[in-house]
């Protein structure tokens, strides 16, 4: 099966971005999101929604993975 990386700022009229896609497993999808957050000194799992956020220069954002 092949996963979608996903982001998207965190306020009300945020819009929802796909950053790589067609990539193969679930498992590759989440490390490479694992590793898109933790690039950022200030980042973290969601406690209940399974995704990662992080802070960069330009706001506060949300990355994860989902079948594309």
């Amino acid at each position: 099966m092949s996963y979608a990386i996903h982001v998207r700022e965190v306020h009300p009229h945020a819009h929802e971005y796909v950053l790589a896609y067609d990539i193969d497993g679930r498992e590759q999808a989440e490390r490479v999101v694992r590793s898109l957050a933790t690039s950022f000194p200030r980042h973290g799992p969601g406690a209940t929604s399974g995704r990662y956020w992080f802070v960069s220069p330009s706001g506060y954002f949300q990355i994860w993975s989902e079948l594309d």
